[in-house]
């Protein structure tokens, strides 16, 4: 069986937080403009500055 390296847990946990972010902010940027909700609030254009 083939032995963890030191900081891989924090590596996989870093990249899955990273890709899970990217693909939330790709789904908010597929959004048509009359999409309502909290999840289409964070999808104005005047937000879009302060996430990245």
């Amino acid at each position: 069986m083939a032995q963890k390296r030191a900081g891989s847990e924090t590596v996989v946990t870093k990249l899955s937080e990273l890709m899970f972010v990217d693909v939330l902010r790709r789904y908010l940027e597929s959004l048509p403009p009359q999409t309502t909700g909290w999840l289409a609030g964070c999808a104005i254009r005047t937000w879009r500055g302060h996430w990245r």
